[in-house]
């Protein structure tokens, strides 16, 4: 019979028949789709696992055979051409530790002085010949860069208002402290609790 020909009623009829009769068919296969998900994940598992101890495999081997090729290529290099290769690897091997050597330099001088960040004293040292000198010029410039202790001295034995008075003779600027003097009102908002 065809459906366009079926009642509502014998439409309804018929799905909670095939509904009924799916549901117990897929109770009694959930436990079997269950262990045999649980399988195939455990097999992805394993194959997962030798994969990445193949992979592992095949890297090291990779390792060997290129050390293996490197060494038969300076084999196969004249005499002339493999003191050339190995004087370019000691120029590269004495330039990265005149580096090191040059950084740990400007990293101590910077911690002798009190910097915060001795990497941000390698940075902005750079190149320059004397270290001291550009490191001191350093600390004239930003001396916020200087670690202070709880009354706000710097390890330099300055206060902070010290060398910022320094600063503004050369800048023609007034400090903190005259400017709390020239502003009594702005004195107040800003620093409530204190008396002139």
């Amino acid at each position: 019979m065809p459906t366009d020909e079926l009642t509502e009623q014998e439409l309804a009829e018929l799905a909670a028949k095939q509904t009924a009769g799916g549901t117990a068919n897929t109770q009694t296969k959930e436990p079997e789709k269950e262990a045999e998900e649980k399988a195939d994940r455990r097999d992805y598992k394993n194959e997962a696992q030798k994969n990445a101890q193949e992979a592992q495999n095949l890297r090291e081997r990779l390792r060997v055979l290129e050390a293996e090729k490197a060494e038969a290529d300076k084999a196969k290099l004249s005499e002339t051409d493999r003191l050339r290769l190995e004087r370019e690897e000691a120029v590269k091997m004495a330039e990265a530790a005149k580096q090191e050597a040059r950084t740990a330099k400007i990293e101590s001088a910077a911690a002798k002085l009190g910097f915060i960040d001795t990497d941000v004293a390698v940075a902005l040292v750079g190149n320059a010949e004397d270290i001291t000198k550009a490191l001191n010029a350093l600390v004239k410039e930003k001396p916020y860069l200087i670690q202070t202790d709880a009354k706000g001295i710097q390890r330099d034995g300055k206060t902070p208002d010290s060398q910022s008075r320094s600063m503004a003779d050369q800048a023609g600027k007034p400090t903190v402290d005259e400017a709390k003097a020239v502003f009594p009102a702005l004195r107040r908002l800003i620093f409530p609790g204190q008396q002139s």
